[in-house]
């Protein structure tokens, strides 16, 4: 076995006594932090996500660097992220540690080095192959909670990333909704327009998850670091079991039998109560002025004070995407702030 960094870390190889040791990393972390992290990740989750057989993990090459028993890191080159001088971003996920900031580096420099000997000139994490799966650490935290779809780590980590050389590339942030019964009237006075037009919002079922598929890959595309993802990956996390858990609280649009959009909402359990998380939207370009936005949070609010939500939180939203220009970025709301790092 070849090691690297002081001979600190080693490089695991597929069939290797290593590689256990790089996916049971993730449980002696959150046992030795707190067992009862809301969210924490599992080592058979990523396991199965770095099985050769998942999807995206088929589309990337990748080289998983383990300093064992103390932290480990996987150098990912995704061929559909390119930066603007047509090189490969190079991606460093799948990073778990204990609070040891020399055994963090010593991982976290072996994944740049190797990404950089590919061509990538801009190394950014974590991201786990795409910004599909899981990305970005929490910076800022100012209640507790957790919900699906948010970074769940130790507090320390956005330490070890910025004392091996990372800085900040891009900050997202969540924030509590206004009250629910207001804002569910100001939306429904400006859904009629979408009525108006013809425009009709059902719940989303199982068997929709194809459109729902083509609408994000139009309403994504210009979105921070987004990829191009095949139907095959958007099906391993998006399968028929999660389309049925939320169709209560997401919806579709529907414009002469065709799909113009989309919204994608969820029901949790956070400290102040029942809340209902608002993730991801998509609309045709050319629907977008027919009120379908209005319309389709019009109908996840309506189902929000159905199941007796107390508070609604839009989440993951880009400080400079378009929802925060929309209004929903409000400091005063904040949930909580995330970032995701960057280095030569």
């Amino acid at each position: 076995m070849r090691s690297l960094v002081a001979d600190r870390v080693s490089i695991v190889e597929g069939g290797s006594d290593l590689v256990g040791a790089f996916t049971a990393l993730t449980d002696e972390v959150y046992a030795e932090v707190d067992a009862a992290t809301p969210g924490r990740p599992t080592s058979g989750r990523f396991a199965a996500l770095l099985d050769d057989a998942q999807p995206s993990r088929r589309r990337c090459s990748l080289r998983l660097f383990l300093a064992p028993g103390r932290a480990r890191a996987a150098a990912i080159v995704n061929p559909r992220l390119v930066g603007p001088d047509g090189k490969p971003i190079g991606l460093i996920g799948f990073f778990e540690s204990r609070d040891d900031e020399p055994a963090a580096t010593a991982v976290l420099t072996a994944a740049t080095d190797w990404l950089h000997e590919r061509g990538a000139t801009i190394v950014r994490g974590p991201i786990n192959f795409t910004t599909w799966h899981d990305y970005r650490l929490v910076t800022d935290a100012p209640e507790p909670g957790w919900f699906t779809g948010e970074p769940s780590h130790p507090a320390y980590y956005p330490r070890l990333w910025r004392a091996a050389g990372f800085t900040p590339a891009s900050a997202y942030g969540s924030y509590w909704m206004p009250e629910l019964g207001p804002l569910h009237d100001r939306f429904l006075a400006r859904a009629e327009r979408a009525a108006d037009a013809g425009v009709t919002v059902r719940p989303v079922s199982v068997g929709d998850l194809p459109a729902v598929y083509q609408l994000s890959m139009i309403g994504f595309r210009d979105a921070h670091m987004f990829s191009q993802i095949e139907p095959d990956e958007f099906a391993a996390l998006y399968g028929a079991d999660r389309a049925a858990s939320v169709a209560s609280t997401s919806f579709l649009a529907v414009d002469d039998g065709r799909p113009v959009g989309f919204l994608y909402t969820f029901m949790t359990d956070l400290p102040r109560g029942r809340v209902g998380v608002a993730k991801s939207i998509a609309i045709r370009p050319e629907a977008r002025d027919r009120g379908v936005y209005h319309a389709l949070f019009a109908a996840a609010i309506g189902a929000f004070r159905d199941h007796d939500a107390v508070a609604g939180i839009a989440a993951l939203i880009h400080i400079d995407g378009e929802p925060a220009k929309m209004g929903w970025q409000v400091p005063d709301r904040r949930f909580k702030t995330y970032e995701l790092f960057e280095r030569p």
